[in-house]
């Protein structure tokens, strides 16, 4: 007969005792006193304020980690802005762009913070004002792109109060025509470079029909010069640049773009141990890497400022040259004005001696020069494609900039544009967005770049310097019943 070999199950009556032995240490069946009972029910107390201690402790240094963490993380990451949205529990999001197989990030459709609509379909940042791709017969169309400079949500948190917008309104005004007569496009993206702006342009830009394209750009290129992949934080391998990539794969991944899913956001929204977590994980991917010292781990910015050299050096092969190079090409062949306006930066002082603190410091002198190549980059290739005699334009945008009518409404003293950029890189005020627009208002008017579209295309202008609105309290389209009017007479 053969033998059943099995282990026998013990019964619930059973596994409780067992349970309750091991929570109290006593033997099976005996059941403890009083006074144990006050110990167990103290233990269990105990363990719940550490426990509960433990979370919200969690909580704060996630929350604390993480936005001293994002400093270190480059901008236009849907996931900066996403988690940075989540530790404040909005039920708005934030983050304002999308992954996009083409162009890394995309503008999303109708988004909509706080009840204003930021982004109308197509992803523009005009708000609510819809436009179709064609364009209509005898429309003048201005696009601006350029990463969050542009853009500038969440910066100035009304799309009419942009510069690109704000000088649609200045040439509408002197030209005497209406919104439908002359329309301007914010295609922004924030965190873009000039290969998601290229990408976009390709896709979808030409067939605006633009008779204009503004490209303020250079903040967001000048990370491939200083940034690797390979994980060689520092050496001689950083500083000769092999593994420089000109579609900028050499420093960027596209895994980063992954949105959070359902599960993942419940937990971001919940808890600061997650948060810090999930905001390690995104930091320690590989997304980037600073050159540091192997000793320290300190940011070592004499071996960034070697490897910058070493590229500029070498400018027909970098991405900003090969990306503006087929941008202004493929304008030039939709006969679109390209007006190339590099993105002003300057440094601000931080005050404390901290990890931070001290990489800021020592890296600006890496991203002023990366800067500085940069805008020499954009001089010459519009001197190479004969400049405004061919349709190609360069104008400076200074820090030093003011208008007159900026004025500090507590002292009086006249204000520049370095007064607006509360980061050193974004205006943060209609009034620093209209000294701007106002740069490039007047440089339209000069070269009559207007009045050069309306010739080519057979259109009719009526200048009226009279009605231009030069003060920054008088309000958006206040004389617009007025324009149409002349407008629709003519």
């Amino acid at each position: 007969m053969l033998r059943k070999n099995y282990i026998e199950q013990p019964t619930i009556s059973e596994i409780g005792k067992r349970i309750r032995s091991a929570e109290t240490g006593l033997p099976l069946g005996k059941k403890p006193s009083s006074i144990g009972k006050f110990i167990n029910r103290w233990k269990k107390a105990v363990g719940i304020s550490i426990l509960g201690t433990t979370l919200i402790g969690g909580t704060y240094i996630g929350d604390t980690y993480c936005l001293n963490k994002f400093y270190e993380l480059p901008n236009g990451m849907p996931e900066k802005e996403y988690v940075l949205t989540l530790t404040e529990e909005r039920e708005d999001k934030m983050y304002s762009v999308q992954p996009n197989p083409f162009t890394l990030t995309e503008n999303i459709p109708n988004f909509t913070f706080e009840g204003r609509k930021q982004h109308n379909s197509l992803g523009y940042r005009n708000g609510d004002q819809e436009f179709s791709l064609k364009k209509p017969e005898g429309q003048i169309r201005i696009e601006a792109i350029g990463g969050s400079t542009t853009h500038e949500f969440p910066f100035v948190m009304d799309p009419k109060d942009t510069w690109i917008m704000q000088l649609g309104e200045m040439l509408r005004a002197h030209y005497q025509l209406s919104e439908n007569q002359l329309l301007a496009i914010n295609g922004g993206m924030s965190g873009a470079s000039t290969n998601s702006l290229l990408g976009r342009y390709t896709l979808q830009d030409q067939f605006l029909g633009l008779d204009i394209i503004i490209a303020s750009m250079g903040v967001n290129d000048k990370y491939a010069l200083y940034m690797t992949k390979t994980g060689k934080k520092s050496g001689i391998e950083y500083i000769i640049a092999d593994d420089y990539e000109s579609d900028y794969t050499h420093y960027l991944s596209q895994k980063v773009l992954a949105k959070p899913g359902k599960i993942e956001e419940w937990l971001l929204r919940r808890s600061g141990a997650f948060r810090l977590f999930y905001i390690w994980n995104i930091s320690e991917r590989g997304f980037e890497f600073y050159p540091r010292d192997t000793k320290t781990g300190e940011y070592n910015s004499e071996e960034a400022l070697a490897r910058v050299e070493n590229l500029l050096k070498r400018p027909q092969e970098l991405g900003i040259t090969k990306n503006l190079n087929t941008l202004i090409k493929l304008a030039r062949e939709n006969e679109t004005e390209v007006v190339i306006a590099p993105e002003p930066q300057i440094h601000i002082p931080l005050s404390g001696d901290n990890a931070f603190t001290r990489y800021k410091r020592e890296m600006w002198k890496v991203e002023s020069r990366a800067l500085e190549g940069q805008r020499e980059i954009m001089k010459s290739l519009v001197q190479q494609n004969d400049g405004p005699n061919k349709g190609v334009h360069y104008v400076e945008i200074s820090p030093n900039s003011s208008i007159p009518e900026d004025k500090d409404p507590k002292t009086g003293e006249q204000r520049h544009l370095r007064d607006h950029l509360y980061d050193g890189i974004h205006p943060s005020s209609r009034e620093g967005e209209r000294i701007i627009a106002t740069i490039l208002f007047k440089y339209m008017l000069q070269n009559e770049i207007i009045e050069k579209i309306a010739e080519r295309r057979n259109l009719r202008l009526t200048k009226s310097p009279s009605v231009t609105r030069t003060s920054p309290d008088e309000k958006p389209f206040q004389q617009e019943s007025k324009l149409k009017q002349t407008a629709s007479n003519n």
